[in-house]
């Protein structure tokens, strides 16, 4: 399988090939002394609710804003280090400070093995490996890598005082360790001991939306910078600029993560002007993260399933968010992008990326499935055998469970005026199944393009052994291309005083269902159109060479006029029918009724539609 073995990158400029001083030097020294100010400011605020102090605040935050945007040109440009020789000094003093705390910590427990006296059973116990995938302060958490700590990045500190470890010497040698300082510090970045007391300072720092968005930045260009540089046809010259800053990354990556669920989080029930913002930032870094660290994010499970739990709890909520529609559809992007990233990460088990990649588009079939069954059943659709696959499905059951009650619950719609002559639930749940429709949807597609993925892992994923359910996938395409011709027989079938009545066996009204039975077929259209793009020159599409064309001639007759397929099918003998005569009248459909013939055509080959 070739997917998204087309997908674009951005050229990679080596940073050994710059020869100009290091602009970011003092950059991270100048940011923490900006951030102490802005937190001695807030504090004071607090107690004497100054209007001057809240003015200082503002600026302050202004002037973090504007030199973190700076960094970020700058780092999306030649990332972090400017030459390849100031990399390598700062990862030599990195060793060194590493080998020195290790060499320290050794003697400190030989002392307290030599002092226990007589055997003391507390000082003879080995240490225990502390458990959580990469990130954790001060151990080695990337492989043999140097810790976050011996990096210069700081985490254990609140406080306003000087970071520990900071001298007046390593200012110069440390400081690209301050800048990441400095983003952990806004993001809220902690190890040991977290916030959490309910409040609105579920971040450290309570930073403001665009300082938040600004350090966001800063983290995706330097995290893509990275990527870049680990692919070896983006490369010019040296790599090792790239590798040290996701060495750099990946000594805080479980605890950033966990800090981007905060944020997720926070901004999700904030729910104000500023709220896509936010969460397209977070998505977007969180994305970013894993797919640079991938694999040594393994052990970090419960920070995944955490992230996981968060973005979907967006998704399912999407309908409640105060925001324009435009602006929901880039969230619903970013959050799927970020959701198919994660099987990228692997798990404590061992399993491998690409059986994860498999297993997370057959769950997102699904619930895909489970989600048009339970409210509207489709007669192509085998429902009966939904209890058998709850039971082997534990946890995408509950997922489902946890969605069906949101959708059913009619305290989540967005202040709509209640109509006392219709179900006042009838629109909230159709609504809440469109929506449910384009995420999984949305979900897969990201999944099947391997979208944000880096190059290496698309080369190393095409040219291993992938298991695309590719039957499935025809089979959930051609449910949700039939679901408009099923809700007008439906329809049809229903007398008028019972239309506005949910269907037996399910949650939607006939009127209901055929007012998003257009939007739902443009996803079926959407999905088989990338499933055959997936599959261009395989085998696997030739196999089912009958059934696709089969498919998109029949979708294709169905968005053209009456009059137009009775001359091509029997030379304009045929009656004329009635039925889905609103289908062929739309523009859209037509259109993506098109598109799909092409993808097909062009996937399977001259001669494979004769």
């Amino acid at each position: 399988m070739n997917a998204a073995s087309a997908y674009y990158h951005r050229p990679f400029q080596s940073s050994s090939s710059s020869s100009t001083p290091n602009k970011n030097e003092k950059e991270g020294r100048t940011l923490l002394d900006l951030l102490r100010s802005r937190d001695k400011l807030i504090g004071k605020h607090d107690d004497d609710d100054d209007d001057d102090d809240e003015t200082d605040i503002l600026q302050l935050e202004h002037e973090l804003i504007s030199r973190l945007s700076s960094l970020n040109a700058s780092v999306r440009r030649c990332g972090l280090f400017t030459n390849a020789e100031r990399a390598q000094s700062y990862y030599k003093n990195a060793s060194d400070r590493s080998s020195s705390a290790a060499s320290d910590r050794t003697a400190a427990d030989n002392g307290a093995e030599g002092g226990g006296g007589g055997g003391g059973t507390g000082s003879s116990k080995k240490r225990k490996r502390k458990k959580g995938g990469a990130g954790g302060t001060g151990n080695k958490s990337t492989g043999n890598g140097p810790s976050a700590n011996s990096y210069g990045i700081y985490l254990d500190s609140h406080s306003n005082e000087s970071f520990p470890g900071i001298s007046s010497g390593e200012k110069c040698d440390l400081d690209e360790g301050l800048v990441l300082t400095a983003i952990c510090r806004i993001l809220g970045v902690t190890v040991g001991r977290k916030k959490k007391d309910g409040s609105d300072k579920v971040r450290g720092g309570a930073s403001s939306y665009g300082l938040m968005c600004a350090a966001l930045n800063v983290l995706s260009s330097l995290c893509d910078h990275a990527k870049d540089g680990m692919a070896p046809s983006l490369v010019v010259g040296d790599s090792t600029c790239a590798s040290i800053e996701g060495d750099m990354v990946g000594s805080v990556g479980s605890p950033l993560l966990e800090a981007l669920c905060d944020n997720i989080l926070y901004s999700y029930y904030k729910n104000d002007d500023e709220m896509v913002k936010g969460l397209m930032g977070c998505f977007k870094a969180c994305a970013s993260v894993v797919s640079l660290l991938e694999t040594r994010l393994s052990r970090a499970d419960k920070t995944l399933q955490s992230l996981r739990d968060s973005t979907w709890l967006v998704l399912n909520n999407l309908n409640g968010l105060s925001a324009k529609q435009e602006e929901l559809v880039t969230v619903q992007k970013a959050a799927t992008v970020l959701l198919s990233t994660l099987a990228l990460a692997g798990n404590s088990d061992g399993t491998p990326p690409a059986k994860l990649w498999s297993q997370s588009v057959t769950d997102g079939i699904t619930l895909l499935r489970w989600a048009i069954h339970g409210f509207f059943p489709m007669p192509t659709d085998d429902g009966p055998n939904m209890n058998a696959e709850a039971k082997q499905h534990p946890t995408l059951w509950k997922d489902h469970e946890s969605w069906t009650s949101i959708a059913k619950d009619v305290s989540a719609m967005d202040n709509e005026e209640v109509d006392l002559g219709n179900d006042p639930t009838d629109n909230h749940r159709s609504q809440a199944l469109k929506s449910r429709i384009q995420c999984l949807t949305g979900y897969i597609l990201s999944l099947v393009k391997m979208e944000n993925y880096p190059l290496h892992r698309l080369n190393n994923l095409s040219s291993s052994t992938l298991s695309l359910p590719f039957d499935s996938l025809l089979d959930t395409s051609e449910i949700l291309l039939s679901f408009p011709l099923a809700a007008e027989a439906r329809f049809r079938s229903t007398k008028p005083r019972l239309r506005s009545t949910p269907v037996a066996d399910g949650l939607l009204s006939p009127n209901a269902a055929m007012e998003i039975s257009a939007e739902v077929r443009s996803c079926g259209h959407v999905l088989l159109d990338d499933t055959v793009n997936s599959c261009r020159g395989g085998s696997g599409a030739l196999g089912k060479a009958r059934r696709l064309v089969g498919m998109s001639v029949a979708n294709l007759q169905s968005s053209c006029s009456t009059a137009l397929v009775s001359v091509v099918v029997d030379g304009g003998r045929r009656g004329s029918s009635n039925m889905g005569s609103w289908i062929r009248g739309s523009i859209p459909l037509r259109i993506k009724s098109i598109q799909t013939f092409h993808s097909v055509a062009i996937s399977l080959g001259s001669g494979s539609m004769a």
